[in-house]
């Protein structure tokens, strides 16, 4: 995951996550400020598990771990952040 993303909150509990790949991510509220993802990559990588959180209004970090289907006894581990800059229309 990295260049623009569209993030938009659900209710209390859920938000959406759209970007690049073909289709957007529903993730789960897991505590204050925190949600998660758990499921296939939507490029049919294999399984991941995205975790952001938010550090304040207008800054986040994301752990994406992700288990090729290839190399099911690997983890990739990425670390993200992100910076909030524009409304959408």
């Amino acid at each position: 995951m990295y260049g623009l993303v569209e993030i938009t909150p659900q209710g209390g509990d859920t938000l959406i996550w759209k970007s690049q790949e073909p289709q957007p991510y529903t993730f789960k509220k897991l505590a204050a400020n925190q949600y998660q993802f758990k499921g296939p990559s939507g490029l049919g990588l294999g399984e991941q598990t995205m975790t952001v959180t938010f550090v304040n209004e207008k800054s986040l970090r994301m752990v994406h771990l992700l288990v090729p289907t290839k190399d099911p006894s690997c983890t990739h581990t990425f670390n993200y952040t992100g910076e909030y800059r524009w409304d959408r229309p």
